[in-house]
């Protein structure tokens, strides 16, 4: 006679498809579907942590290099012997860390950019398939949505936001671009 262990651990290695008899097609395309969008938040968590990552060397690198060029600085003032070295110690200084505030700022706006990029690329992407997942879910429990929604011109709506959606990133995009120039 087996034990109550036995029996317990026995019913634990069976899998979901073998303890219920049948999954109907709807619970299966559901399943998909919710599949499909958390690989695609997850996907897209890991595209910000990355550019979150970059942001922080390129801080990281900013920050050292400034320390590198102050220490060399406050070299040059304790060896310096005339006013005239000092006035050129605090000249040479104030033109390295403006160079180098610039480019970090343009460094900073261009790892935004390709993140903005990106994820505008990884959203039409995952709306797309979504859209498809959606279409194939609806369509193997044989939901129309005329019953629940009233009837709009083709998708007006999607589309609408859509268009505001894209409309925000070029005005992101554009502000960008302009901030760059004006750093040059």
């Amino acid at each position: 006679m087996a034990s109550r262990n036995q029996k317990t651990a026995a019913s634990r290695a069976s899998t979901p498809q073998e303890s219920i008899p049948m999954l109907d097609a709807a619970a299966s395309s559901g399943f998909a579907l919710a599949q499909q969008q958390m690989q695609s938040l997850m996907a897209l968590a890991d595209l910000v942590l990355k550019r979150a990552e970059e942001l922080r060397r390129c801080q990281l690198d900013a920050a050292q290099q400034a320390r590198k060029r102050h220490d060399k600085a406050r070299a040059d003032v304790a060896s310096a012997v005339n006013p005239t070295e000092l006035l050129n110690v605090q000249a040479e200084m104030l033109r390295d860390d403006l160079e180098s505030a610039s480019q970090y700022w343009q460094r900073m706006a261009s790892i935004c950019t390709a993140a903005q990029a990106e994820t505008l690329e990884h959203l039409t992407r995952s709306a797309t398939q979504l859209g498809r997942a959606a279409t194939e879910a609806s369509a193997a429990t044989g939901y129309t949505g005329a019953e629940a929604a009233p009837a709009k011109p083709d998708g007006a709506d999607a589309t609408q936001a859509w268009n505001r959606w894209v409309d925000l990133g070029k005005q992101w995009s554009d502000m960008l671009y302009r901030t760059e120039a004006a750093l040059h």
